[in-house]
């Protein structure tokens, strides 16, 4: 681009009327340079198939403006790339790559096959800890939107990597600064062993890992998209066996969950080793990633899909369920009816938010539960309103929720949050949710005495969990000698000890070190408290 006549009014740091250049589509792109005045930008040449100009003035002054010509060439970089193999490299390669370019490439080949992506060894870009200078950015997808692969610079050459579609995203950005050789990459497309697009029914269907029950392949990268008909319905994920490789940090083989909205924002879980899973969309999509690596292998997972009703049995041992639609309002004129059973074990349930159309007898909109599976049982409560409740203690295995709603004011309805105990109902248990609460027994009437409750929260591989007391009072002691909440920052009382807490004063908030926290609560002979109410999150 070539400016032929420029004017505009001037000042030292053109704050009033200016033209900015950006080197691409965006004013995120590389900022070539503001200007006013008479200095106008000297003939420049982009780095890619974008040039962003960007003119704006203010309410005083005026100028005669700007006149500028533009021709293109072939010598950008990035671009929409078609074909089953070929070759990118950074401009001027194999000499320095410009400064201030911002190059993206699509690669795209026939359907049913995935992109086999590898780099030449001769891989040079600036070098930072964190590629915020140079970098080569890679996502398993079409756009800037889809999962990340990873962001490159350095002389660490990229791991080779295959696509879970038939295409990839690539953005070679560059800086104001140092510069370097680049890069060479090349592509192939390649047989495709799993993923692909799936609609789902209100009957069950089923997704396996490749060569199920058999071990998994080595170096998969399997992308399923899972899809309900309807904007308003939810999808629910149940898997019933997995054995993939095991890691803390689910680091080389691993089962992702995406959930809304599909990019970097989104709700992401990931899993490893052998876990039973039960999930619900909150949204009608729903993205699962399945990567290998060069190592050990499993037999995998197996899994089923569906639309998700908001009746349903449910036997599990812990869990989160929230009101159709959550955190949006609930529908209309809904009877939802769903039983929790896990024989021989209590069941206990927490409220983590709650928000139903208020009434004097809960007449409209109401959440009941029954001692038992049919609204003929025992009914334990009813709610409805602002107030989030307390706790249900049923001292049963099976309790029936039933959630009826109208057909006027709808509100965001309720989370809440169950385990279940060997023990008595609300006397520890496992806690999966990414988030929830738990209390001490009986909350929030005052504790029992002589028991020791034991609570492992364990969320996804990745992620980090807060603990924060809403309520505390526990017998207290200059050392905690009698009644006490003791949390330990792993998966087990051998794990280090956070702290070891009593008396009246929440203790302060903690964050793990990994994706699991072990509390124990132990209660003496003598004195007790009201006790305690923890809210998690991940």
């Amino acid at each position: 681009i070539t400016f032929t006549d420029f004017a505009m009014e001037s000042h030292p740091n053109c704050d009033f009327d200016y033209l900015t250049i950006y080197n691409g589509a965006s004013v995120s792109s590389p900022q070539i340079g503001r200007y006013c005045g008479n200095n106008g930008p000297r003939p420049f040449t982009s780095g890619s198939r974008y040039l962003l100009l960007y003119f704006q003035t203010d309410v005083s002054q005026s100028a005669m403006g700007f006149r500028a010509t533009y021709t293109t060439d072939g010598l950008g970089c990035g671009g929409i790339l078609h074909g089953n193999s070929g070759t990118l490299m950074s401009p001027n390669y194999p000499q320095n790559y410009p400064h201030n370019l911002e190059c993206e490439w699509t690669i795209n080949v026939d359907p049913g096959y995935h992109v086999s992506l590898n780099f030449d060894p001769n891989f040079f870009i600036e070098a930072h800890s964190n590629c915020i200078y140079d970098y080569v950015m890679i996502r398993d997808g079409p756009s800037e939107q889809d999962p990340l692969i990873g962001t490159y610079c350095g002389n660490t050459i990229p791991p080779a990597f295959n696509t879970s579609t038939n295409f990839l995203w690539i953005r070679f950005y560059t800086d104001q600064s140092v510069t370097n050789t680049g890069f060479v990459a090349r592509w192939q497309a390649v047989d495709s062993q799993c993923g692909g697009t799936f609609n789902a029914t209100s009957t069950p269907q089923t997704l396996t890992s490749p060569n199920y029950p058999g071990n998994y392949p080595h170096n998969l990268n399997c992308r399923w998209t899972i899809q309900a008909p309807d904007p308003a319905q939810r999808l629910r994920i149940k898997i019933t066996d997995m054995q993939i490789e095991a890691h803390p940090q689910c680091q080389y083989d691993y089962l992702q969950l995406r959930d809304y909205p599909m990019d970097d924002t989104g709700r992401t879980l990931t899993y490893c080793g052998r876990q039973l899973i039960e999930f619900d969309s909150r949204k009608p999509t729903l993205q699962l990633n399945f990567r290998t690596d060069v190592n050990s292998a499993g037999r995998g997972f197996y899994l089923t899909y569906e639309i998700a009703s908001c009746s349903r049995n449910i036997t599990a041992d812990n869990g989160r369920l929230v009101s159709p639609g959550w955190p949006d309002n609930y529908p209309h004129n809904s009877d939802c009816r769903t039983i929790l059973r896990n024989p021989g074990r209590y069941i206990a349930v927490y409220f983590n938010d709650f928000y139903i159309e208020p009434h004097p007898n809960c007449a409209y909109d109401y959440l009941a539960f029954y001692n038992g599976t049919s609204t003929s049982d025992t009914q334990l409560a009813k709610y409805c309103g602002q107030t989030i409740p307390d706790p249900i203690f049923p001292q049963s295995d099976v309790i029936l929720m039933q959630f009826v709603t109208d057909a006027s004011v709808a509100h965001a309805g309720y989370d809440l949050t169950f385990s279940t105990s060997r023990v008595s109902s609300g006397c520890g248990g496992n806690l999966m949710a990414t988030q929830g609460s738990f209390t001490s027994p009986d909350y929030p009437q005052p504790y029992a005495h002589q028991q020791t409750c034991n609570w492992l929260i364990r969320v996804a591989a990745g992620r980090v969990i807060t603990l924060h007391w809403d309520v505390f009072d526990i017998e207290a002691e200059t050392n905690c000698n009698y009644d006490s909440v003791a949390v330990y920052n792993g998966a087990n009382a051998q794990a280090p000890l956070v702290g070891r807490y009593c008396g009246n004063t929440n203790p302060a908030d903690y964050t793990s070190t990994s994706n699991m926290l072990y509390i124990r609560f132990t209660a003496d002979q003598s004195v007790t408290g009201a006790g305690f109410r923890i809210v998690y999150s991940s």
